[in-house]
């Protein structure tokens, strides 16, 4: 975790490249890097700092559902998802294409 922790950008550089790749396997990997990353934010009392960037690089990705499925599992869990109750509708208006963060500003 020293390893992460120390090279915090190289580490965010390939959670973009693997999330490129557009595939199964590039969005285990980015999963991966992120709890990584979370993990050694926990264990070098940085947690809040890596929430705020997840919070702000997860955004753009938010449509992805295959790659949102996966943080769920990872228990990295976007912002504005609230419970998990609305993950399954969440999910399913990603698939659909709806904007996750459009509905949250509507009030739904």
């Amino acid at each position: 975790m020293r390893d992460v922790h120390e090279h915090q950008e190289t580490f965010w550089r390939q959670v973009d490249k693997n999330i490129a790749r557009a595939s199964a396997a590039g969005y285990n990997d980015a999963t991966t890097n992120l709890v990584d990353l979370r993990d050694a934010a926990s264990m070098f009392n940085a947690s809040q700092a890596f929430q705020e960037r997840f919070h702000t690089w997860v955004r753009p990705h938010l449509r992805r559902a295959a790659l949102v499925k996966r943080f769920d599992e990872r228990e990295l869990p976007p912002p504005d998802f609230g419970t998990a109750q609305r993950l399954p509708r969440l999910l399913s208006n990603a698939i659909a294409g709806a904007d996750p963060i459009a509905e949250k500003k509507q009030g739904c």
